[in-house]
């Protein structure tokens, strides 16, 4: 498992794709979040988002990760025939 990690490390965090994604990730978070910050402090609005961002990146990786198997099902699937 620590080498699909490395993986998607590779893939998914360090690639100049990312750059673009982890920008629109930050705009979909910054609205989603934006109709409930109005009464928080900075610290609660920063601890929301600190929330919001480590969601979407388990669900990043745990996508990926199911992305992955299916595509080695497919292969395997394929290469038995």
């Amino acid at each position: 498992m620590n080498n699909l990690k490395e993986i998607y490390e590779e893939v998914a965090v360090f690639s100049k794709d990312s750059y673009e994604t982890n920008h629109k990730l930050e705009k979909e978070v910054a609205d989603m979040i934006k109709p409930y910050t109005m009464n928080l402090s900075g610290r609660e609005k920063e601890a929301l988002e600190d929330i919001f961002y480590d969601v979407c990146a388990e669900g990043k990786y745990v996508g990926f990760c199911i992305g992955m198997k299916y595509c080695f099902k497919l292969i395997l699937e394929l290469l038995s025939d």
